[in-house]
């Protein structure tokens, strides 16, 4: 990945995404709630789409590698109590070559 998906890969590691959950869970009880939500997904994706575009990723390969990213990075804001810094990171790293290995 170019400077700016890595930069974007960095920056996630700092959000405080314990609060994802919280907020996905009061969606599932409240449609205004789950409508923000939504919104929130689609933007997150367009702007990583865009960015795996300007990779030379076709546009629909961008956008299912995007949510696969998308959804390491809500599934590891998940595990927060279970896996340590260096095991999150280690696991990023194998998936960025997964996804990426062809490029």
């Amino acid at each position: 990945p170019t400077s700016s998906i890595q930069a974007l890969h960095k920056l996630s590691g700092r959000l405080p995404l314990e609060r994802e959950g919280a907020f996905r869970s009061w969606a599932r009880h409240d449609l205004e709630v789950a409508q923000a939500v939504r919104e929130v997904d689609l933007a997150r994706m367009d702007h990583l789409g865009r960015l795996l575009e300007g990779q030379g990723y076709p546009p629909t390969e961008a956008r299912a590698i995007a949510w696969l990213e998308y959804a390491a990075l809500l599934g590891m804001a998940q595990l927060h109590d279970s896996i340590t810094d260096d095991e999150r990171r280690h696991a990023y790293r194998y998936l960025e070559r997964g996804l990426h290995h062809e490029r």
